[in-house]
């Protein structure tokens, strides 16, 4: 399967969000730790700056817990892009908005 979009709902995404518990705060707040329990935050340095660059706006939120990091420093999208396909996973209508 192919996402159409970076926060589109796939099997990977519906696993991870199905073990997640609760309703409203609740609910949120288990899919953050869900993210923070799954992902591993790299150092940000010289030597991984390149790679950073490299996925930078580019991966999709099933790739984010596929590869199982981001960087720390440099990861605000790719939480945000998590968070989001994790939500809709679980059945809330999200939008993406980049100002």
């Amino acid at each position: 399967m192919n996402p159409k979009s970076q926060i589109e709902v796939t099997d990977r995404l519906k696993y991870l969000a199905g073990s997640i518990e609760g309703e409203g705060i609740t609910l949120l707040e288990g899919i953050k730790n869900k993210i923070y329990e799954s992902i591993q935050f790299r150092p940000y340095n010289d030597e991984t700056a390149q790679d950073e660059k490299n996925i930078r706006w580019k991966r999709t939120a099933d790739e984010i817990f596929r590869d199982g990091y981001v960087y720390d420093g440099k990861a605000c999208t790719d939480l945000v892009v998590a968070f989001l396909g994790l939500a809709n996973a679980r059945g809330i209508e999200t939008k993406f908005v980049k100002l």
